[in-house]
């Protein structure tokens, strides 16, 4: 049986993911704006499909493992890389 001070944990322990991911996640956008005007300075296009699709395959089977669902990831991971090439292209 559950009780309100189960849900009070979980909750406390996702607010420390969320923290531990909002920082990472804003390391991720700046390397990605550093990756950006590398690739500008060197005439290399901003989107890689062949890459993209690489990190996409080995974080789904990653999650597989885990039991997340495929659409899950890809839904994730599709507006993280949309996120990131919009930055790249800001430089």
């Amino acid at each position: 049986m559950f009780k309100c001070d189960d849900l009070v944990q979980l909750r406390s322990e996702l607010d420390e993911i969320d923290k531990k991911l909002f920082i990472l996640f804003i390391k991720r956008y700046k390397l990605c704006k550093q990756i950006g005007e590398v690739k500008k300075s060197l005439n290399i296009p901003i989107y890689q499909p062949q890459i993209y699709n690489d990190k996409l395959n080995r974080i789904i089977e990653k999650a597989q493992v885990e039991n997340i669902p495929k659409d899950v990831i890809e839904k994730l991971y599709n507006t993280i890389h949309e996120i990131c090439v919009d930055a790249q292209s800001i430089g």
